[in-house]
């Protein structure tokens, strides 16, 4: 169905003459009689839309630019449109800004014309389902990366527990323990905001809120600045509230 080419024209005998010219060339089309019709059409997939100027009047042309706004950012359907002779018409300057991917064509139009601008903008139209196909695969590839750069954080943790436990007296050991928890905790929150680029993507993003502080917050974005802005020569400051600033956040 994403493939079809959908034709709109609910007057005259256009739709089903161009159906028939477009059936002769191997190009899937259908004609939708009603704009209750083309609305379902719509919804079900379309490589394009094949439209005439005096059909876009009665609310259509508004149906129609709501279904191109609520598009996905990978797509862009095209828009065939059969205009009248002559200078262009207020509907047709309309069609063009609202619809944005229009491709306007004079009637008469020759047969050959019109099915090789159809096939055109098929082409274009399979481009863009490259697209929608190799953001998918992005976003299950960092959805499995994520996953698998967890496994290994729980043995480091735990490591560092077991060998603070066995020498508890040991200063440096404990301090080293401590350094590498906090780099554990810094890589799992990495490692959460990569799932949540595939969760975002997929619009299934969920935000984590939890009590904390201003001051928590800033102490830990120093602690990853510190070694890059020394070897720099950058020297960080704070000057924070002197009371504790709450929040309530992901």
């Amino acid at each position: 169905m994403e493939n079809r080419i959908l034709i709109y024209a609910p007057s005259g005998q256009d739709a089903v003459l161009a159906c028939k010219m477009l059936t002769l060339a191997d190009v899937d089309c259908l004609v939708t009689p009603t704009a209750a019709a083309r609305a379902q059409e719509l919804g079900r997939g379309v490589g394009a839309v094949l439209t005439v100027e005096e059909a876009l009047s009665n609310g259509s042309l508004k149906a129609i630019g709501e279904f191109v706004q609520s598009q996905p950012a990978w797509s862009d359907v095209p828009i065939v449109l059969l205009t009248n002779r002559g200078p262009d018409s207020l509907t047709v300057r309309q069609a063009i800004t609202v619809l944005g991917n229009v491709t306007l064509l004079e009637r008469p139009v020759r047969t050959l014309t019109l099915i090789t601008s159809l096939q055109s903008v098929l082409r274009a139209r399979a481009k863009q389902y490259q697209v929608r196909e190799t953001d998918r695969r992005k976003d299950e590839f960092l959805a499995s990366l994520g996953h698998e750069l967890r496994n290994p954080l729980a043995p480091i943790r735990t490591s560092m527990g077991v060998l603070t436990h066995m020498y508890p007296d040991r200063g440096p050991i404990r301090k080293v323990s401590e350094v590498v928890e906090r780099q554990v905790t810094h890589l799992t929150r990495l490692v959460d905001d990569l799932l949540d680029v595939a969760r975002i993507n997929s619009g299934k993003i969920e935000l984590q809120r939890a009590d904390t502080r201003f001051e928590a917050i800033i102490g830990h974005v120093i602690e990853l600045c510190t070694v890059a802005a020394a070897a720099k020569r950058i020297t960080i400051e704070q000057h924070l509230p002197s009371e504790h600033v709450a929040l309530f956040a992901d």
